[in-house]
């Protein structure tokens, strides 16, 4: 039994292939609003590929000695810190994850960066989802 539940978690957690560092990457969808759902900034995102593998962000303001604590607990979900952080204010720290994203995950995992950024004295600002330019 302990071996499939196994097998279940393995292949649960395989993620299309997207490299993080790619060139072409751009912003298909944000939020930095906490009133908007999730499912309709994503419906109203033009450029969004739904069916498509993405780069998640989320965007926090967190003191530096928080940083660190932060980066353990949401790596356990794949997350990684960014250091890249175009067109956001300097204060902010990214954390990035690649996943095929819903309106339901991403309100899911807002809602728990939220509560990890608080229990670490820190904020979310919002979150990005970034796809390869379409061709």
């Amino acid at each position: 039994m302990f071996k499939a539940m196994g097998r279940w978690f393995r292949r649960r957690k395989s993620v299309p292939d997207l490299d993080p560092n790619r060139k072409d990457l751009v912003v298909v969808a944000e939020n930095f609003d906490v009133a908007a759902s999730p499912s309709a900034v994503l419906e109203r995102a033009e450029a969004w590929r739904r069916t498509e593998v993405a780069l998640i962000q989320h965007v926090m303001v967190l003191s530096q000695s928080a940083v660190d604590e932060v980066a353990a607990i949401v790596s356990i979900d794949g997350y990684a810190l960014s250091r890249s952080a175009e067109g956001l204010p300097p204060e902010a720290v990214v954390f990035q994850r690649v996943q095929v994203v819903s309106g339901l995950s991403c309100a899911q995992e807002n809602s728990r960066m939220a509560s990890v950024a608080s229990r670490c004295g820190g904020d979310v600002l919002g979150w990005r989802v970034l796809q390869p330019m379409a061709t």
